[in-house]
């Protein structure tokens, strides 16, 4: 017979298996001027900025926006390439990025607000022993308001931004990162913004 101590192991382990994640777009928003302007300011590649202080968040972002990116045939790098410390990467460096590779643009993706929410799961497994009640199983949830915007040389702001919001079961994970980065290729297309750059 299955001891309860190991039910409860099991029934929490595929509680943590689970991790949903819901991603929905808040709109976006493209510069007319830029996407009226002439062939001459369409950039010919991209640099992906995940401006994460999680090292390995921000290399999984990087990695998948690129590789989507790519699908859809454009010219992508990670950022973690030109600059490995977070702490270079400040507007000061990015401008000067983009003055020195006028056929460029860079893509910045960042979280503006994060939240985690900690509540009670509907699972409940039966202990004999301290006192002789339910185990109740807490679960945690993060959200998160993201912010993509793309900047290209010569325009003081950025042409095209993007809001949207993501929630997930446990952390925010490589799951989400490349849900979300996904979601934002999407926007570009739909936006026209990757035709404009195919041009």
């Amino acid at each position: 017979m299955i001891s309860r101590k190991i039910l409860f192991l099991c029934a929490l382990f595929f509680s943590g298996c689970a991790s949903p994640v819901e991603l929905e777009s808040l709109g976006s928003v493209n510069d007319p001027g830029w996407s009226s302007a002439s062939e001459g300011d369409v950039p010919a590649r991209f640099l992906v900025v995940g401006y994460a202080y999680d090292a390995d968040k921000r290399a999984a972002f990087e990695t998948a926006m690129v590789a989507d990116l790519r699908a859809a045939g454009v010219l992508a790098e990670a950022s973690m390439e030109h600059f490995p410390d977070l702490r270079d990467l400040e507007i000061s460096a990015l401008i000067d990025y983009l003055e020195a590779s006028p056929d460029a643009a860079v893509l910045v993706a960042r979280a503006l607000v994060v939240t985690q929410e900690r509540y009670r799961s509907e699972h409940r497994v039966s202990l004999s022993g301290l006192l002789s009640e339910d185990a109740v199983i807490w679960e945690v949830a993060q959200g998160a308001l993201l912010q993509a915007s793309l900047y290209v040389p010569g325009w003081p702001k950025a042409v095209w931004w993007e809001h949207a919001r993501l929630s997930v079961q446990r952390d925010i994970g490589m799951e989400a990162l490349g849900a979300y980065a996904e979601d934002v290729v999407r926007s570009l297309v739909r936006d026209g913004v990757i035709a404009r750059q195919e041009d």
